[in-house]
Parts: C-alpha cells; structure tokens; sequence
C-alpha cells in the first residue's frame, strides 16, 4: 500500500470511531509516526455479522466487541481500532508490538497485548513497552498485539450505550 493510500485509509477508518476514542487513536497513530513507524488501521467498526465470523474463525473471543458499538441511530461509533504495521502487515514486529502498547497506554488506552495476563505479566508488558525502542525479544505479548481500546468500560457496559469518557 502506498502512503497516499495509507492514509486515505486511516482517515476513513477514524471515522467510523466514537469521537471521544477517535482523538485517542490520532495521538497514537501521530507518536507512531513521529517514530517513524507506518501505522494503518486495519480495522475499526464491525457490523455484527462480521463479529460473528471473526468469533467462528477465532480472531475474537467474544460476540460482541468494541467494534460493534454504534450511536442510537445505528451509525458506527466503535470503540476499539486494530492496528498492522505498514511495513510488516502481516508479521507484525515486536518493535511495532511494544511502542504501540506504549503509545496507547500515553493515551489512556490499551491493547489486546495484554489480554489473559496476571498482574505480573501485564507489569513486565508495561515495563517491556517503557522499552520499546530496545525491545527485549524474550518479552510475551498476547494473542491480539494490534488491537486498541478503552479502559474502564465493560463489553457490557458498551453494549448498553456507555462510551467512555476520554480524552488524548
């Protein structure tokens, strides 16, 4: 993909996300390019069929995501943006791994990187990502490394309407 192409693409994926999320996810994908990272959006609202395949094929755990939030009127507002490296998209680099979890904690968020860990293991997450421009290769990142999302607000909570108060 060229850059144009790029960033056509993360400008229309920006805005199928609630606009509160959507100042969280520019300022990531800003420090990442201020790093010289190429971040793309891979993916940001999922209609809730789509959800359901992604759930059979295993690339989710749930029925329901972040991904499938809309506003009352039935537009996208989702609340989670999966992110590939540009450069790598298919493989993506443990580099990339780590300083987008540690652009996205700056921001108030966090990734599906630390999705199943104990406490011990998210602190040596947070502590590897501090590092990201010196990655540790021995360090574990979980299954969902690209995957972007709001703290403080159950699956629950978000299908029922509530978005999260945020702020980049």
């Amino acid at each position: 993909m060229t850059e144009e192409q790029r960033r056509k693409r993360n400008a229309q994926k920006l805005q199928e996300l609630n606009p509160a999320f959507r100042l969280c996810i520019e300022k990531v994908i800003a420090d990442l390019e201020a790093n010289s990272f190429r971040p793309r959006l891979q993916c940001a609202y999922r209609s809730p069929a789509d959800q359901l395949e992604a759930y059979r094929r295993g690339a989710s755990h749930v029925t329901f995501s972040f991904h499938n939030c809309t506003t009352p009127d039935g537009k996208p507002d989702s609340i989670a943006a999966d992110f590939v490296d540009e450069v790598a998209p298919l493989a993506m680099p443990l580099q990339f791994s780590l300083a987008l979890t540690y652009f996205a904690r700056q921001a108030g968020l966090t990734t599906g990187g630390y999705f199943g860990f104990n406490k011990f293991q998210r602190q040596a997450l947070d502590k590897a990502s501090d590092n990201w421009k010196t990655p540790d290769p021995s360090v574990t990142i979980s299954w969902d490394r690209g995957h972007t999302e709001p703290v403080g607000i159950t699956l629950t909570e978000a299908l029922h309407g509530k978005r999260p108060k945020m702020g980049a």
